[in-house]
């Protein structure tokens, strides 16, 4: 784990390789984060391609497009407010989940931080 902070520049290459080393050193607790808050997310993208065919068929009628597109506005804003704070939520998990792998070892004789690191209980 100590090996994973490096202070300096890193090549294309090295930054790709450590990234890979990272994502495969913590691959199982990522990969649930990610599954749980993929859910809403696809039943969003259900919900908005439910309604495709009949904003389709609103295209070719202007007095029906008028009619439609507050709901239109409102279903697309929705949208993207709910996919941003999917999106902060698994940032901040991934963050939860890797900041510990990435912080240096303790020095010798310090004291151990209290309490459980996050993310293991995803590990158990």
């Amino acid at each position: 784990m100590a090996g994973e902070l490096v202070i300096g520049p890193l090549a294309l290459g090295g930054l790709i390789d450590r990234a890979v080393a990272v994502a495969r050193r913590h691959f199982r607790p990522l990969f649930l984060a990610m599954l749980l808050l993929q859910a809403p997310a696809l039943a969003l993208a259900r919900l908005v391609s439910a309604r495709t065919p009949g904003l389709l068929v609103a295209g070719g009628d202007p007095r029906l497009a008028a009619q439609q597109a507050p709901a239109v506005l409102a279903l697309a804003g929705g949208m993207l407010v709910i996919l941003f704070l999917l999106q902060t939520v698994a940032l901040t998990i991934t963050a939860a989940l890797l900041a510990p792998a990435l912080s240096p070892p303790p020095a010798p004789g310090a004291a151990a931080a209290a309490g459980p690191r996050w993310g293991r209980w995803l590990l158990a």
